[in-house]
């Protein structure tokens, strides 16, 4: 019994290599698929700004603009969840005004 407890910790130490190469593997492919959905975001919300400040807020009564983006926000939260409310989509304008 005490050979395969033996082997068993042999293998082990041998693949301690194997463990964290895997883990630094799994660590930076995370790291960049983070980074990629961060920058996605970005992109998303500076367009999403950038369409209400044109074909809404631009030029267009405030009362006017108001109903559209609360109407925005309703259709988009309905059909995406949460993160469409209204002050987030003022917040993508100020975002893309900046």
């Amino acid at each position: 019994m005490e050979k395969h407890s033996e082997k068993n910790e042999e293998m082990l130490v041998s693949s301690q290599g194997l463990f964290q190469d895997a883990c630094a593997i799994i660590e930076q492919a995370q790291l960049v698929a983070y980074r990629a959905v961060n920058e996605i975001l970005i992109k998303r919300n500076w367009l999403l700004g950038m369409r209400i400040q044109h074909e809404v807020l631009n030029d267009k009564r405030a009362e006017y603009g108001e109903q559209v983006v609360k109407a925005l926000a309703a259709f988009l939260t309905n059909r995406y969840g949460e993160g469409f409310t209204k002050t987030n989509l003022y917040n993508y304008v100020s975002f893309y005004q900046y």
